[in-house]
């Protein structure tokens, strides 16, 4: 029988095990959204599923960037957007099933997702940590300069259903000559919604994340405490953000009283005021990263 070769880690085994816990944390609150007041229609539960998709698929790119091989997302992780809760779940006789049952078997799949993520962080101290990376040269750097990632110039709006920030930032966007992608209004193409948001998310170099009181929420054992928050999807879209362009491609706007993510530092958070001083800011972060902002726009 051949020997089975563990996969490597492509990075030190507490950054992974930080990067695996994140996710599991962020797809048990998309299992346990809205406890407090149940998924309450189908429109709302077929929006859950498309986010925890977006979420099991996130999952499947970090795992690239953990290990050296891909037997982990073939062998060991289970993807929610693989599964099919509801071709799984069954009436009794002549009935169909009820709503609950659908809600259920959501939950289910979710479950049986985050489960293989714990799984794999219990299993870290099994996989070899990376050697220390070998001192730079002069033709490494070259090669390296040649390897960097290369971005684009359209910048994409992340929002909750506050329609008139989304629209402000938008246009204020546009009006420093750079075009602003909001996923509603691109066209659809026959595209799924996870299809449609990657594709337009490869095109991006810069991300602004609009943090806005759409929803309230509260931790199990504070439940009589609720606070605004953004919406779940914005929070997630947030963090595969943040792992495909990295912090420095970021800009958080919040309105006041929002309720910050507090697993996600070092990224710039931006207060929305009413006299417009984040538009001075949200530009200065824009220009950091060297998009082609017209300067005669801010004067």
């Amino acid at each position: 029988m051949a020997e089975t070769t563990l996969p490597k880690l492509l990075v030190s085994r507490e950054e992974a095990y930080q990067k695996i816990q994140v996710q599991i944390e962020k797809g048990q609150q998309l299992r346990d959204q809205r406890l407090d007041y149940r998924l309450d229609s189908y429109e709302e539960l077929e929006e859950a599923r498309t986010e925890s998709k977006k979420w099991s698929r996130y999952n499947e790119i970090l795992f690239t960037r953990l290990f050296d091989k891909t037997s982990i997302t073939e062998n060991d992780y289970i993807n929610f957007a693989e599964l099919k809760p509801r071709d799984q779940v069954r009436g009794g006789g002549r009935f169909p099933p009820s709503f609950a049952a659908y809600v259920g078997s959501y939950r289910k799949g979710m479950g049986s997702s985050i489960n293989s993520l714990e799984q794999i962080r219990a299993c870290l101290e099994l996989y070899d940590e990376p050697s220390e990376a070998p001192q730079r040269t002069s033709s490494n750097e070259e090669v390296s300069d040649m390897v960097q990632p290369t971005f684009g110039e359209e910048v994409f709006i992340v929002h909750g259903r506050d329609e008139e920030a989304k629209v402000t930032v938008a246009r204020f966007v546009e009006h420093l000559g750079i075009e602003a992608i909001i996923l509603d209004e691109q066209v659809n193409e026959g595209q799924t919604i996870p299809e449609k948001f990657e594709e337009h998310a490869n095109r991006v170099g810069f991300a602004i994340i609009l943090l806005t009181p759409d929803d309230v929420g509260a931790s199990r054992n504070e439940r009589e405490n609720l606070k605004p928050r953004a919406r779940q999807n914005v929070v997630l879209e947030l963090g595969y953000f943040w792992g495909k362009l990295g912090r420095k491609r970021l800009c958080v706007l919040y309105k006041e009283g929002v309720e910050l993510p507090s697993d996600i530092r070092g990224i710039v958070y931006v207060p929305m005021d009413d006299f417009d001083g984040w538009k001075q800011k949200l530009a200065k972060e824009m220009n950091r990263v060297k998009l082609p902002i017209d300067p005669t726009k801010l004067l």
